[in-house]
């Protein structure tokens, strides 16, 4: 089964599932758990951490459940990390730098008008 952000188990909430081989998966790992082996810490601004009880399920600063056998844990932050802004994409690039004098003539090279935009080439 691939990753989805849609699977809504444990009480109707969305997972992040990671896998032992900490592929953001539903795959199974390459190591399962061992019972009340699992601490699970982060910091997103301030220090987290979610602890498994030995029955499968995670509690503390996340909510979640983990599959021993398959090595797979299912959380869930009971706060999440703020919003974070992106560069829009793509990025502004600087313009391409002019080529060399062109040997012909009345020959010109315009430059392109934005950085995915062609080139032509013109005579006067």
């Amino acid at each position: 089964m691939g990753a989805s952000n849609t699977l809504l188990a444990n009480t109707g909430r969305v997972y992040v599932p990671i896998n032992s081989d900490g592929a953001l998966s539903e795959e199974k790992g390459s190591k399962s758990y061992a019972r009340s082996s699992i601490t699970v810490t982060w910091n997103d601004g301030s220090a987290r951490t979610a602890t498994e009880s030995g029955l499968g399920v995670l509690t503390g600063d996340a909510t979640g459940t983990v599959d021993y056998a398959l090595g797979i844990i299912r959380i869930s932050p009971n706060v999440l990390p703020p919003a974070v802004r992106c560069s829009p994409w793509p990025p502004t690039l600087p313009p391409p730098p002019l080529p060399p004098p062109l040997p012909w003539p009345g020959a010109a090279w315009v430059p392109p008008t934005s950085p995915r935009a062609a080139s032509a080439l013109t005579w006067t």
